[in-house]
């Protein structure tokens, strides 16, 4: 799968938004982020609402009432969650080429304003509703904005579709590679017997080897 990450983008960018996952994705680690360590989150949760059922340490029954979901309860006056939506875009000048995975952090996506480029994801996709446009519809400029060490996605229209590049994105959609630019999932070994019978326990599931 090809990777669109907002630290590489050293430029804007055009793209056409293919697709977002539906539902907006949590992750909470119980230690610091190190750059270039890898991590498994100690809860997550896939739908935004409860953690999955293979998640170790459930920090709550519901995700919205759990203390990690609570301003100041990460650094600064964040989140100790958080949260994030997985889109899947293609580059403008490259329409029929690999489709890239981009993961719209938090800040990328409940930012307000009055100005495109410093709307969220979320207020960019109801601006295009409310003017009669879908995200899918236009090309879409996306640029890195650098923020007390942070990285923010700005999002801003730059044309409307051509009928035939309608057609083709709309086609492209349904398509095995966006599906897996949309997916959410969490790096499991099958092989771990241990790993697989927590699982089986917590899902009730009888299965036998």
């Amino acid at each position: 799968m090809n990777r669109l990450l907002a630290k590489n983008i050293e430029s804007p960018q055009r793209v056409i938004v293919i697709a977002a996952a539906p539902n907006i994705h949590r992750q909470y680690y119980d230690t610091p982020f190190e750059e270039g360590v890898k991590k498994t989150p100690t809860c997550f949760s896939s739908d935004g609402k409860t953690p999955d059922y293979d998640v170790d340490e459930p920090q709550a029954t519901f995700c919205i009432k759990c203390p990690k979901n609570i301003q100041g309860s990460g650094e600064g006056n964040s989140k100790a969650c958080k949260m994030h939506q997985k889109i899947a875009v293609s580059l403008q000048d490259n329409l029929k080429g690999p489709v890239y995975q981009l993961v719209v952090s938090s800040t990328s996506l409940f930012n307000k304003s009055n100005v495109f480029e410093d709307m969220g994801f979320l207020q960019y996709v109801r601006r295009l509703y409310q003017q009669g446009q879908s995200v899918d519809g236009v090309v879409t400029e996306i640029d890195k904005i650098d923020e007390n060490n942070f990285y923010r996605i700005s999002f801003k229209p730059i044309r409307h579709l051509k009928r035939h590049e309608i057609d083709y994105i709309q086609q492209r959609a349904n398509s095995e590679e966006v599906d897996e630019c949309l997916t959410f999932n969490m790096p499991m070994d099958l092989l771990d017997q241990k790993h697989f019978f927590k699982l089986r326990k917590k899902m009730g599931v009888e299965v036998k080897l």
